[in-house]
Formats: structure tokens, sequence, C-alpha cells
């Protein structure tokens, strides 16, 4: 587990954003928040909250608002828990991405790559490619984005983080 984080965590000190997708229960948000303990300037979005779930739900432009709200001189880093739940939100994330590169990193978390593709979701650099026959459960990469596999079992089988 030590090497996992040391390798996303130098991955979003290079200022890069990433995508955790993996099963549910497997860790991905204990392993996300012990991540950001050792960062500063940090925002927190989680989706399984019901007010902020029918915030973003109802309004997602809301999360720029929010996190424009939050930017100073700092890197913002903004951690989006079950970013699955409300797909509109990744376009948010896509403009914000591009208009604030380096001053806010995402990192994002879901549990279903499945419920994103059938959604028609942006999804943050194009069109996934098609599976791969040893990609076990996941997609294969993103364009723009980089594959990163976790050296424990039973813990998110693969990350993406952007280049």
């Amino acid at each position: 587990m030590v090497q996992r984080i040391n390798t996303i965590k130098e991955v979003l000190k290079k200022r890069k954003s990433v995508l955790v997708l993996g099963p549910r229960g497997s860790g991905k948000t204990y392993f996300v928040n012990h991540l950001l303990e050792s960062f500063t300037h940090t925002l927190k979005i989680d989706l399984l909250d019901g007010a902020l779930y029918r915030r973003y739900l109802n309004k997602p432009e809301q999360l720029s608002k929010d996190i424009e709200y939050q930017l100073n001189n700092d890197v913002l880093y903004v951690f989006i828990d079950e970013v699955q739940t409300i797909p509109q939100l990744l376009n948010e994330v896509h403009r914000l991405i591009g208009r604030y590169k380096e001053r806010c990193v995402f990192i994002l978390t879901g549990s279903s790559a499945r419920k994103l593709k059938r959604n028609d979701t942006n999804l943050l650099g194009g069109c996934p490619r098609t599976r791969q026959k040893d990609a076990g459960a996941g997609t294969a990469p993103l364009p723009g984005l980089k594959q990163i596999y976790p050296q424990s079992p039973g813990k998110p089988r693969r990350f993406y983080v952007s280049r």
C-alpha cells in the first residue's frame, strides 16, 4: 500500500488530476482520505451526502462556483467521491481543469465505469477505447490518461491519471 500511495501522491504533487475507479467496498474513499492528509488546501465533496447530491444534481454548475470560491494562491485539491452518481459533474470538472490547469487538481472516485459509459458522459478526454480482453472488469485507459496499477491485491484494480 505504501508504494501505491507514494505513486499517486507523486502524480498529485505534479498537479495532475486522478480518476480512481474500482468495485464498491474496495477502499477507494479511505485511500483518498488518507492521501489528502498530506495536502493543506483541500475540498471534499461526498455525493452520498443527500444535501450535496441534490444541490449538484439540480445545478451541476454550482460545483464551479463552489470551487472558484475556494481558489486562492495555493493549489486546491478537490476530492469528489462517487462521481458516477452525477455524471453531469464531469462537464464542470473538464471545464475547470482547462481553466485553472495547475491551480485546481481533482481526485475523482467512482464504482461504476459502466454507468459513466452508458450515459454518454464526458470522460475528460474523449470516448473510451474498446475494452481489452485482459482488462478485467474495468475499461481500457481513456485518451489523455495513464494507468497506474496498485501493488496490493483486493484494492482498486487500476488508477487513471492525466498526463
